[in-house]
């Protein structure tokens, strides 16, 4: 029996493993492991029967999904700015939901990954300074490169951090190229991208500067090249004062394909205070 053509290039593609045991046709299994892969062996198309994994191979498929995992988090550091690499270790778990707000923000964060898991959503994640946003993103962020066997590429991006990076080469135009045409390109290839503290780069909001063409032109690049890829965007900014700040165009962007099942795929931190402030001093 012929395995059907659609199979035969997912995950890697199959390979033949050897003969049933039960009617005697070729037996086939995923080049790759997959989440089926971890818990069954080869498969018989003929007759369904399923050739358990050895311990071997069970050692094997870890080895390798370890090496995935290794591969995409190096990836990560490498080519996401942010202001410390700690920050590209917060999960889930280490995220603080200690009030009702919070509480609620980690719930919609899961909702949001199931989102992720169907189609190239955009998510929106606002709120004052030190409210948790960068936290839930990057924790999201990890999340759903776990949930992906680490098959995807995923990075995290200071805006603002990203405009400092770019000025590096303004004196230099080859470099500034070079500089851009880098970092543009793991932004646009990226299966998953946070887009974090965007606004802050203009200062407070009750006193914000009016951003410059360049910082226009380079959001708007972004925005662009993410149009229809998974996207998160963090702000402290609402979302009347982002459409104010970078014009509608930019903004119809940042909320395209925003919704799942008929919710919106944005919350605000509105009562949660700044944790970085301690008021025992």
């Amino acid at each position: 029996m012929e395995i059907a053509e659609p199979f035969k290039n997912m995950y890697g593609g199959i390979v033949e493993a050897g003969i049933c045991p039960v009617c005697g046709n070729t037996m086939y299994k995923w080049a790759k492991p997959t989440k089926t892969a971890k818990r069954d062996g080869a498969v018989c198309p003929r007759c369904k029967y399923i050739q358990q994994a050895t311990e071997q191979q069970k050692r094997d498929e870890e080895i390798y999904i370890q090496k995935q995992k290794e591969k995409q988090l190096n990836y990560m550091k490498r080519n996401s700015i942010v202001n410390d690499n700690i920050t590209l270790n917060y999960t889930l778990e280490t995220y603080k939901n200690d009030s009702r707000e919070s509480e609620q923000a980690k719930i919609n964060a899961k909702f949001w990954l199931e989102a992720l898991e169907k189609k190239p959503v955009h998510i929106v994640l606002t709120g004052g300074t030190g409210v948790g946003k960068t936290h839930l993103a990057v924790a999201i962020a990890n999340e759903y490169l776990k949930r992906s066997d680490y098959t995807k590429k995923v990075i995290v991006i200071n805006y603002r951090e990203l405009l400092e990076q770019l000025k590096i080469g303004f004196n230099d135009p080859k470099v500034y190229k070079e500089l851009q045409g880098y970092l543009m390109q793991e932004v646009k290839k990226a299966d998953f991208v946070v887009i974090d503290d965007l606004g802050a780069e203009l200062g407070a909001i009750e006193n914000r500067a009016t951003p410059t063409q360049y910082n226009l032109d380079t959001l708007q690049s972004i925005v662009e090249a993410r149009l229809n890829k998974a996207t998160l965007f963090t702000s402290n900014f609402n979302s009347k004062e982002l459409r104010l700040a970078y014009g509608e165009r930019i903004f119809s962007r940042i909320v395209n394909n925003s919704s799942y099942k008929g919710q919106l795929l944005a919350f605000r931190f509105v009562k949660t205070q700044d944790r970085r402030v301690k008021l025992d001093f």
